[in-house]
């Protein structure tokens, strides 16, 4: 089989119906970006033996991620920046490789998408609370911290979530992570 963009396009709504959750979507996409030439360490575009079909991969997972995007949900400010942080580098490096290749168009549309990734993200963001780090004194259940912090012992399953303890009936002393609200 020849990758078309048409076909691949297929490959990309398939594995999108099968992973459902936008973050893991995401991820997923991103490795395909990877395998399109993209260099993660170098954050570039590394050339590759068929640049035209790296190109395809690349820029269709590259939409696909802009459009996935709007669909990720953030629990905190900082969840929001970090996830910009993470694909803006893989939409700077196509921004670049299609400059350099004198690819004007491309080079607009990967701009603007990138722009439009960016307000999106951030106005989703703002007034979402900070994550803060809170001493500990004791060992308590997070049923119990997440009662003191926020006044409701349900949020017990983010502070598991978040902090990742040996024992999630119990959280040691010392920092945590939490919501500021």
């Amino acid at each position: 089989m020849t990758i078309t963009p048409t076909n691949f396009d297929s490959i990309l709504d398939s594995i999108v119906a099968i992973v459902s959750d936008p973050k893991s979507q995401v991820n997923v996409l991103r490795k395909i970006v990877s395998l399109g030439g993209y260099d993660a360490d170098n954050q570039s575009v590394s050339a590759t033996t068929d640049a035209t079909a790296a190109a395809v991969v690349r820029r269709l997972a590259l939409v696909r991620i802009g459009v996935v995007s709007s669909k990720v949900e953030f629990t905190s400010r900082q969840d929001g920046l970090a996830f910009l942080a993470n694909i803006a580098p893989m939409f700077d490096a196509e921004i670049e490789y299609a400059s350099a290749n004198n690819e004007m168009q491309v080079f607009e549309h990967f701009d603007n998408l990138l722009a439009s990734i960016e307000n999106d993200v951030r106005q989703r963001s703002t007034g979402l609370p900070e994550l803060i780090t809170w001493n500990n004194t004791k060992m308590l259940p997070p049923c119990v911290i997440a009662q003191r912090l926020y006044g409701d012992g349900s949020r017990d399953e983010e502070i598991i979530i978040r902090n990742d303890p040996i024992n999630p009936f119990f959280i040691g002393s010392g920092n945590i992570e939490i919501l500021s609200r």
